[in-house]
């Protein structure tokens, strides 16, 4: 059923027991795309909208807490959580958010190195404030925050209200309070003029002006001052929160830095198996494990589980991570390798599930360098991708007499399994870097960058991950990788181009025209 006037592209679904006034059925394939019901419509009708959300952090902190306790580690219950951990105030402080529900962002880091949070109402003001509109409010938060005796309110009644955000309207639920304060508003009334302020209705807004003052006169408030307090609201309509929303972001923001700042070797590992399949994140989380001081062990074709797993004090890559190799391949390599460690890259032809494992995966896990370790860790990758087609044929004729004992015959190392491979030359070490990168999304070997480490660490270089505690208009020097470059053109049909760097500290996408 829908309103008269509401196009079916544009409108959502309401079940109803019996028609109801002003709405015509919707019948299937009447209109378009059916995606969303106006909240106007929904009020007039008397019916209330939720938003329900699914969001990655909640499985992100449930994996990480029983990994913790499966490992024998940690015991942690989230729900009684100490919210006032040191450590985990100083990380963020530093900036050091990835991974941290809401706080990732280059200018919510540049907020926290700023804001210097000590304390959970902190991370709620810096939710709230890291908004389109409440961004303009920042800079007098931070004055005020680090002058709190300066801090000037338009009338005394206000202070109580307003004291905890230093002077600055953070909240709706502070507008409330304010009218009730003021002007004597019931909670009823106050909170019409919060959904006001909420929707940023401009006409109910100055529609209200005259009764607030009004009221607030009649209560011994002088006009001048309830004319200021309501000029506030009225300014705040340009930026509202409700502070129950941003609690409930600090908390889970809380809990996921708190893991971080105690158990980063688990943190990091449940953080990369939630972004699987999403190759930027991946390298992104990848490359801040390792400015964490985490090693990361490549995938082997030995050790490897599906997902990434914590080994020891280090981190080691799944198979599901590696380009090209999705789950059901993954499982295959598992329930063959359940038999015992494969011996070689033949071996593990002939034991594994040719339709799970295409060779198009294989390819991609050579390059991995998923069987280096059977080769004593020095395995050279571009002769095994040679002698691929020769190992295929040997891993065949070793099915096919399997019968007669010499199914597992061959225990010669990758490399010897197949001497007529014609003798190729291993990869260059730029070359070996752009192939993990391209299947793994990081480099695990020699990076082409290590050379070049005096210039990386000169005075006059600012790191890339060091960017985030700069002013957005602050000009800096920086020395990367020049990592891809994507060229592309404005709407005016001029040229420029997206350019991905990587300086070993942070890798970021930068523009030029």
């Amino acid at each position: 059923v829908l309103p008269r006037h509401v196009s079916t592209h544009a409108a959502g679904i309401v079940l109803a027991p019996e028609p109801l006034d002003g709405l015509v059925p919707l019948f299937p394939g009447a209109g378009g795309a059916v995606t969303q019901f106006p909240m106007e419509d929904l009020e007039r009708l008397g019916l209330v909208k939720m938003d329900f959300l699914g969001l990655r952090n909640l499985s992100l902190l449930d994996r990480t807490v029983r990994s913790l306790s499966r490992a024998g580690v940690a015991e942690i219950d989230l729900r009684t959580l100490s919210l006032d951990d040191a450590e985990t105030y100083r990380m963020l402080a530093r900036g050091e958010t990835d991974g941290v529900f809401q706080l990732e962002s280059p200018g919510m880091r540049r907020l926290l190195v700023e804001l210097r949070p000590s304390a959970f109402d902190d991370i709620v003001a810096a939710i709230a404030l890291y908004r389109p509109g409440p961004m303009d409010q920042i800079p007098a938060y931070l004055r005020a925050k680090r002058r709190p005796e300066a801090v000037r309110y338009p009338h005394p009644a206000l202070r109580p209200i307003l004291e905890p955000t230093y002077g600055v309207i953070v909240y709706q639920e502070q507008i409330m309070r304010i009218a009730e304060a003021l002007a004597g508003y019931t909670l009823g009334e106050a909170d019409l003029l919060r959904r006001a302020v909420a929707k940023k209705d401009r006409s109910a807004l100055e529609g209200e002006r005259a009764r607030f003052v009004e009221r607030a006169v009649g209560r011994g408030v002088p006009k001048a001052e309830a004319e200021a307090v309501y000029d506030l609201i009225v300014r705040f309509a340009d930026y509202g929160f409700n502070k129950s929303h941003a609690v409930a972001y600090a908390l889970i923001a809380y809990q996921t830095a708190y893991l971080k700042a105690h158990h980063p070797l688990y943190f990091y590992t449940e953080l990369l198996n939630s972004v699987i399949g999403d190759a930027d994140k991946t390298a992104a989380y990848l490359d801040a494990a390792r400015r964490a001081g985490i090693r990361l062990l490549g995938p082997d074709i030995n050790a490897s589980a599906a997902l990434f797993r914590v080994e020891g004090p280090w981190i080691r890559f799944g198979l599901l991570p590696v380009k090209n190799v999705g789950r059901q391949a993954a499982e295959a390599i598992e329930r063959a390798r359940a038999d015992g460690p494969f011996r070689s890259l033949i071996d593990f032809l002939v034991r594994v599930d040719a339709r799970a494992v295409s060779r198009r995966v294989v390819e991609a896990l050579i390059v991995a360098g998923a069987f280096d370790a059977l080769a004593g860790g020095r395995a050279n990758r571009a002769k095994l991708l040679a002698g691929l087609d020769e190992a295929y044929r040997r891993a065949d004729a070793l099915r096919e007499t399997a019968g007669q004992g010499a199914l597992f015959a061959d225990d010669g190392a990758p490399e010897e399994a197949f001497e007529a491979a014609r003798a190729v030359d291993p990869y260059s070490p730029e070359e070996l870097a752009r192939l993990e990168r391209e299947v793994l999304g990081v480099v695990l070997g020699e990076h082409p960058l290590h050379r070049f480490m005096p210039v990386l660490r000169h005075p006059s270089v600012t790191r890339l991950a060091a960017l985030s505690t700069h002013r957005p208009d602050e000009r800096v020097r920086v020395a990367a990788e020049l990592v891809a470059v994507r060229p592309r053109t404005t709407r005016r049909g001029e040229p420029m181009a997206s350019l991905f760097l990587d300086d070993l500290t942070a890798r970021l996408w930068a523009v030029v025209f």
